[in-house]
């Protein structure tokens, strides 16, 4: 429990340094004309890249299914990490499949970055 919460507490400290630096998600923009693809990124207690390889973890099949790829992993402190995944395939609902991998096993927070937002025209009936 209390090294959970030490986990948490580092990973909110990270986030609070990134956002007020100007490394937050919102600062990185695509150069004009190129899409935004979604990536997560993953607080994480323990080895995310070996549960991510196992095809039986909760992970594991998010990696396959959404196609995910390691960006970037930074160790946080002995026992956890922060990873930065991009999505290979179209996700209709960025936010409901974060909140899904949440709910895998050692995940601590996962954080939605360039979500794909379609604008939808309001059609005018008279």
């Amino acid at each position: 429990m209390y090294t959970k919460l030490k986990t948490l507490l580092i990973a909110l400290l990270f986030t609070t340094f990134f956002v007020t630096q100007g490394f937050a998600s919102n600062s990185f923009s695509p150069p004009p004309g190129e899409q935004e693809t979604l990536q997560f990124i993953i607080y994480y207690e323990g080895d995310i890249l070996k549960t991510m390889n196992n095809k039986n973890s909760v992970l594991g099949t998010f990696t396959e299914i959404y196609e995910l790829k390691v960006v970037e992993t930074i160790k946080m402190d002995e026992f956890s990490e922060r990873v930065l995944l991009e999505v290979g395939t179209k996700v209709d609902e960025p936010v409901e499949l974060a909140k899904e991998i949440s709910l895998a096993d050692n995940v601590l927070m996962v954080e939605v970055l360039n979500p794909v937002v379609e604008t939808h025209k309001a059609e005018v009936i008279r």
